[in-house]
């Protein structure tokens, strides 16, 4: 094991990372420099750490247009066992970021301007890989080849997760990209997705395609009120949450979605709010919920929302089992004029104890419900964009008031409620000190009063045991 700098000005170890790259042993440790290094990154040997100080960027040269443009990633890990950190990938002709190889760590890393997707993890064409972990990144502005394309017929995912199994993909920033903002599919399986923010990709932003005992868990997804992100037309803005199992030549041969776990996520202003997809097209979706639990979610519809929870029958034979929707708190006051708060037409799914303000079809009622207004604290914010991909999205504003019909127990939704602040203590008065000297005084003089009486006492019980003593002598 050795510990290599590598600097662009040629301080260091190598001066560029394919050098350093080439000359790599398992165990190595390459500390990067800040600087930009126009070229790519493939971590090929496994066992490898590739760290980068703040100010690291692989610039790929894309500026834009079709020249060139394809899959090559600008950093790839092609080797299991290999943890690569804090690197800013820019200007990808093709993907962001590769991930084929096992026991992978990716963390603090970010990728920006990428001709197809930002991630990929995971081969739909090759054998599975686990363990992988990617925290802290931030990805955006992904799948630019939707915006410079002149007819373009389809568009890469944001992030995809395919054929990854027992991997993680936590506490990251996903926005402003065409194509899903996280795609988990292709026999993926026990993927957790946790924590994540998601926001403004023009189609869905967090879909299940074909995956099995994966969890989305705690994750925010929204949409700004961007015409950009509002599909071809400017007018029709992607779902929050679908499961949607595609079919056709190259997807066939994967299971079917199954097993998976929605919970605690908080979708606002989406278009759909939660759909599950079926369609009678030759290559469109063959889906059904089997064993899916959906619960304690908050969705919030905003202006740019036209469909609540759309769960729609399979239309090949297939049928719906085992599976819930429950404690899910379902806020529809500002949808879109003739917005559908509720669609379903199947069977195979229990609705229990979910939150509505407005009544959705029999179909999902449950004795259970809760009706009328959340008391949300701000569910009408209006989301506004404040720097890149920052915006002034504030999760309190969609957390339940006391009071709320959501926060008897169990809690509905996805969100604590908000607490009623501790009285203020009485404030204790100002001591009366000329008082309590008046009384300090009193008491001294009661004080020297009864010491004057005690010595008065003893000198009398001296005289009188005086005499006793005399008398006793003489008798």
């Amino acid at each position: 094991m050795t510990n290599y700098i590598v600097d662009s000005t040629g301080a260091g170890d190598f001066a560029t990372l394919t050098a350093a790259a080439k000359a790599a042993q398992p165990g190595d440790v390459f500390n990067v420099k800040a600087g930009t290094y126009r070229e790519r990154l493939d971590a090929n040997v496994a066992q490898v750490t590739w760290q980068a100080e703040p100010g690291v960027i692989i610039d790929g040269g894309w500026r834009g247009g079709m020249a060139g443009t394809g899959w090559t990633p600008v950093l790839s890990v092609t080797a299991p066992g290999c943890t690569v950190s804090g690197f800013d990938v820019r200007n990808s002709f093709g993907r962001g970021i590769l991930i084929q190889a096992s026991d992978t760590t990716l963390a603090g890393c970010r990728t920006n301007n990428t001709f197809q997707g930002a991630l990929q993890v995971g081969d739909g064409t090759g054998a599975a890989i686990s363990n992988v972990s990617v925290r802290d990144c931030v990805f955006t502005k992904m799948s630019q080849s939707w915006v410079t394309e002149k007819r373009p017929q389809n568009v890469n995912g944001c992030v995809n997760i395919h054929n990854a199994v027992d991997s993680l993909f936590e506490g990251n920033v996903v926005s402003d990209g065409w194509g899903e903002g996280i795609n988990i599919g292709r026999n993926s399986t026990r993927v957790i997705v946790r924590g994540n923010t998601i926001h403004s990709c023009n189609h869905v932003l967090i879909y299940f395609n074909r995956a099995q005992d994966c969890i989305i868990e705690n994750n925010i997804a929204y949409h700004i009120p961007d015409p950009l992100y509002g599909g071809k037309k400017g007018d029709s803005y992607s779902a929050g949450i679908i499961v949607g199992d595609e079919r056709g030549a190259r997807l066939d041969r994967f299971a079917f979605s199954r097993g998976n776990v929605i919970r605690g996520n908080l979708v606002v202003n989406t278009g759909k709010l939660f759909q599950v997809r079926n369609n009678a097209i030759d290559d469109g979706y063959d889906t059904v919920l089997e064993d899916t639990v959906i619960e304690n979610n908050t969705f919030v519809a905003g202006p740019v929302t036209t469909t609540g929870i759309e769960i729609l029958g399979n239309r090949r034979g297939r049928s719906n089992s085992n599976s819930v929707f429950r404690n899910n708190a379902v806020v529809f006051d500002d949808a879109a004029a003739g917005a559908d708060i509720g669609t379903f037409n199947s069977t195979g799914v229990t609705f229990s104890r979910n939150g509505w303000t407005s009544p959705p079809p029999q179909t999902m009622r449950d004795a259970a419900d809760v009706w009328g207004d959340a008391m949300l604290d701000n569910p009408s914010a209006v989301i506004k964009r404040v720097d890149g991909v920052v915006t002034d999205f504030d999760r309190n504003n969609y957390r339940p008031l006391p009071g709320s019909p959501l926060v008897d127990a169990p809690v509905i939704g996805a969100m604590e409620p908000e607490t009623e602040p501790e009285p203020e203590p009485e404030p204790k008065p100002e001591p009366e000190w000329d008082w309590i000297l008046a009384e300090m005084e009193d008491q001294r003089a009661q004080l020297a009063t009864i010491s004057l009486a005690v010595e008065d006492a003893q000198e009398i019980n001296r005289i009188v045991t005086g005499y006793i003593n005399a008398l006793r002598k003489e008798l």
